[in-house]
């Protein structure tokens, strides 16, 4: 997913090769010298990663990283710290600055462009409980509360898994030694890792047995109640690439090779204080959101968050330049399920409809109920053919399984229009976008019903 970074760098070259790779890779690139310079970009444009140097003109890399990470509109942002290739890599300094990882000239591309990649997939998620959460004070359901900051509020609880015996022997006794955390050793128990919860820190080594590791990464990222476990994948002296593809799997974090204590320590710290942030959001914003906010009957968000939600979804994706649909879903003929089977009937329909979209969307996507059997969908970053997949699989999982309303009674065929509109950066405004999707599925309804229509131009 693309985004945009900072890189502070007092040395023109090493700026200027940083910024042709990004770029190369479809990011946005901010260029800073010093960190007087990048603290004013920080603060008056905050970017979704900052690149540092260790050695600044006018400030200590490390000491800058701490500042940033003190600071409570800029703590969640990821901090990757550069060193020259005549400097040691401090891994200690690293951890006491909360830096999320330090690379050294001249870098392993390969490497870092999957490890920026999970820190902006991580920093998106927070990014989008924090729009939530700000959704909820802003309408008055909720106090102004931050939540950013590097102090973790529990004791790390660690699980490790695979690699060999020694290795975790080594790993376990640093990430006492240091954070004091509390480690379980799983031994070569995959199995056993798959009942870990999301306030676990799960290690997983390479081991022998090259893809057991991958394979445990894409069973967790899959299984609903451990989508939100933090996962840190540990390859061996030639591991790169399974590095590179445990990353592309879901890991919050991965390295290969031999590792510092202080790097280990460092590493766990970061994915569990990031999973703490986002669970604390997502709590309060469950708390505050779930009488108010919430459809009693389908557990959805309904109209008065959606609408709120998407006029903030809508300037974001005006300053940022990213995608933004919003699809409107209408069931067909419902009024027919009402008469000819009663309201109870129509209600498990309807909760079942609520289940079914949950089950064939991202977590970071939004659906509420904003109507008798009107539901809405917002699509954030995300490319038109997607787009158009998803609206075409729900209606297909809505028209080729009927639904249970109650026994002995056959099951109640159902099929939905979809009406989808896209955001056109800078002249969109929520009311245009909603207006542009409710007529595609106008479109829909004419067309026969148990259809997709795209909006004919961006709203």
């Amino acid at each position: 997913m693309p985004g945009r970074i900072l890189v502070i760098d007092p040395v023109n070259t090493n700026r200027m090769v940083l910024k042709t790779r990004l770029l190369s890779e479809y990011y946005d690139v901010d260029l800073c010298e010093d960190a007087a310079s990048g603290w004013a970009s920080i603060l008056r444009d905050p970017p979704d990663t900052v690149l540092v140097n260790c050695t600044l003109p006018d400030a200590n890399g490390y000491g800058f990283c701490a500042k940033i990470k003190s600071h409570p509109e800029t703590a969640h942002i990821p901090v990757v710290l550069i060193a020259s290739a005549s400097a040691d890599i401090s891994w200690a300094k690293a951890y006491s600055s909360f830096a999320d990882d330090i690379h050294q000239l001249p870098l392993d591309f390969p490497l870092l462009v999957p490890r920026l990649q999970s820190l902006l997939r991580a920093k998106a998620s927070l990014d989008e409980l924090r729009l939530r959460n700000q959704t909820s004070e802003d309408i008055g359901l909720a106090e102004p509360k931050s939540f950013l900051g590097t102090v973790s509020l529990r004791r790390v609880s660690v699980a490790v898994v695979g690699s060999t015996a020694d290795v975790r022997t080594r790993m376990i006794s640093a990430l006492r030694t240091i954070l004091d955390a509390e480690v379980v050793d799983l031994g070569r128990d995959w199995a056993g890792a798959l009942g870990c919860t999301q306030e676990t820190v799960v290690v997983l080594g390479q081991g022998q047995d090259r893809s057991e590791a991958l394979r445990l990464i894409a069973r967790l990222r899959s299984n609903r109640a451990s989508r939100f476990v933090s996962l840190l994948f540990s390859g061996g002296p030639d591991g790169i690439e399974m590095a590179e593809r445990a990353l592309s799997l879901g890991a919050n974090d991965a390295f290969y090779g031999a590792i510092d204590d202080y790097a280990l320590a460092a590493r766990v710290r970061a994915v569990n204080n990031h999973a703490m942030l986002a669970n604390m959001l997502r709590e309060n914003m469950n708390n505050n959101l779930r009488l108010a906010m919430v459809d009693p009957l389908t557990g959805l968000f309904n109209r008065r968050y959606a609408e709120q939600y998407l006029r903030k979804a809508v300037t974001r994706a005006a300053d940022t330049g990213r995608n933004l649909f919003v699809m409107m879903l209408d069931l067909d003929n419902f009024k027919t399920v009402n008469d000819l089977h009663g309201h109870s009937a129509g209600d498990k329909v309807l909760k079942s409809m609520a289940e079914r979209l949950q089950g064939n969307l991202r977590g970071l996507d939004l659906v509420a109920r904003v109507g008798g059997e009107e539901f809405l969908v917002v699509l954030a970053d995300i490319s038109k053919g997607r787009a158009l997949d998803i609206a075409q699989r729900i209606r297909s999982v809505i028209a080729n399984s009927a639904f249970d309303v109650r026994n002995g009674c056959p099951p109640v065929p159902v099929t939905i229009s979809i009406g989808i509109a896209q955001a056109d950066p800078g002249k969109s405004s929520e009311a245009k976008l909603l207006a542009a999707a409710d007529q595609a599925l106008y479109e829909s309804k004419n067309l026969g019903r148990n259809t997709v229509t795209f909006a004919a131009e961006a709203a």
